[in-house]
């Protein structure tokens, strides 16, 4: 099929943006959680494996950020 499109349409540069608010991220962590746990049991080092532990540690950090900024609004983290 991509020998019908023009070069510039065979590798688009495409990003998504998405705007969820905390209890739907923390929904999604608990399920990124979980698969990242069922592709953990073979011993074998892949790409998925890398990304969903990456995106894994990404939106605990966010969860952490907003749990901390929620018990300590007066904070001056952004130093």
């Amino acid at each position: 099929m991509d020998a019908e499109l023009p070069e510039e349409e065979k590798v688009p540069s495409w990003s998504l943006e998405l705007r969820i608010g905390i209890k739907e991220t923390k929904m999604l962590y608990d399920c990124i959680r979980v698969y990242s746990n069922l592709i953990d049991i073979d011993e074998e080092e892949t790409e998925e494996k890398e990304y969903f532990n990456t995106l894994k540690t990404k939106f605990f950090t966010v969860i952490t950020d907003y749990d901390f900024k929620r018990q300590f609004p007066d904070s001056k983290t952004d130093i």
